[in-house]
């Protein structure tokens, strides 16, 4: 199975570094970036696209899922490490009104949904492995999946079956690609962080 681990685009939240500001909208280049790396994509015969339930990560997603025809799965453990606070989302018809046309799961109720916080890298690196899992049962023979710079950081290191505690870490940039092809018993790094697709269009 190849998989394809993307970053959101620049939203809002990324403007704002001091703010608390955890489930933000694109920007204008976010989404540009969101139009960009789905025509990247839609070259690479995806079969299926599974996004964070945060806004700026199904708005990334949205793009590829017009242009291939496929829909968006929404996972809900796909939410971005959070040492904070948990915090509710906005309404689900709020919600709406960013992604068109997106189905939304049950879980993500008509007063919004709950997201977790108070999370610690123990957490995070079992949610992490939870993730990995549930992507190896997949029968597709290639996966989108839009996340968060961190939660990435920590699915990329689980993959590479980095030991709990590695320093090592994988920078994300706004839409950056990193691909995987898994097999049952080999892990072939295709690429990680890639950005070529926002400056070539």
């Amino acid at each position: 199975m190849k998989l394809f681990l993307i970053r959101h685009g620049q939203s809002i939240g990324n403007l704002f570094l001091d703010e608390d500001l955890p489930d933000s909208p694109l920007t204008s280049t976010g989404l540009l970036q969101a139009d960009k790396v789905a025509s990247f994509l839609g070259r690479k015969s995806v079969t299926r696209i599974v996004s964070s339930p945060l806004i700026r990560a199904m708005q990334t997603a949205k793009p590829l899922s017009d242009l291939l025809s496929i829909p968006v799965e929404i996972w809900m453990n796909l939410y971005e490490y959070r040492e904070g606070p948990a915090f509710y989302s906005l309404p689900r018809k709020e919600i709406q009104k960013f992604v068109p046309d997106v189905m939304l799961p049950e879980e993500i109720l008509e007063p919004g949904w709950s997201c977790p916080g108070d999370e610690n890298r123990e957490t995070v690196e079992n949610r992490a492995k939870s993730i990995v899992e549930q992507l190896r049962l997949s029968t597709d023979d290639s996966i989108a999946l839009f996340a968060h710079g961190m939660l990435i950081d920590f699915l990329i290191r689980e993959i590479l079956q980095l030991s709990n505690g590695s320093n090592i870490h994988f920078v994300q940039a706004n839409t950056c690609i990193n691909c995987f092809d898994l097999n049952e018993n080999e892990v072939k790094v295709l690429s990680l962080n890639q950005t070529e697709h926002l400056c070539c269009h």
